[in-house]
């Protein structure tokens, strides 16, 4: 791949949902140019990965190319470390993003709502007392 003047940013992945795109979140410290306190700045930059080959966590060094589609402006160049996150980690990372940008909850408890067949209790959930008990209003309206 030629790259004479290309910019290169090192950074971390933080998204690998897309496919052959992952999101790399560069972070630097600068100065307040008044003040002079330093702070902490953090751009997010979407960058091509054609094999899929990133993960989260992953510390990758990333290359300016030509527009590859309207946000897409950067390509992966190398990997530097691989990450060793656990399924617990991945989870947070992915609660972290705003579930109406993902359109779904992917945290992997969608069966808890599923009822138990063992369970006969709540097979009415709309009940709160046992079957035989019956509701005062319709005791004294019948009398």
């Amino acid at each position: 791949m030629p790259g004479g003047d290309r910019s290169r940013r090192v950074g971390r992945v933080t998204s690998d949902r897309a496919d052959k795109t992952i999101v790399v979140e560069i972070e630097s410290v600068q100065r307040h140019r008044l003040y002079g306190k330093a702070f902490k700045v953090r751009r997010r930059l979407m960058a091509h990965d054609p094999e899929n080959t990133c993960r989260i966590g992953d510390v990758v060094e990333i290359e300016e190319s030509r527009p590859i589609s309207r946000r897409k402006r950067w390509r992966l160049f190398d990997v530097r470390e691989r990450s060793e996150l656990s399924v617990e980690e991945k989870e947070a990372v992915y609660a972290s993003v705003a579930p109406e940008i993902l359109g779904e909850d992917v945290s992997g408890q969608d069966d808890m709502n599923v009822v138990n067949d063992d369970d006969k209790t709540d097979a009415n959930p709309g009940t709160t007392e046992p079957e035989g008990a019956q509701d005062d209003d319709s005791t004294t309206k019948s009398s």
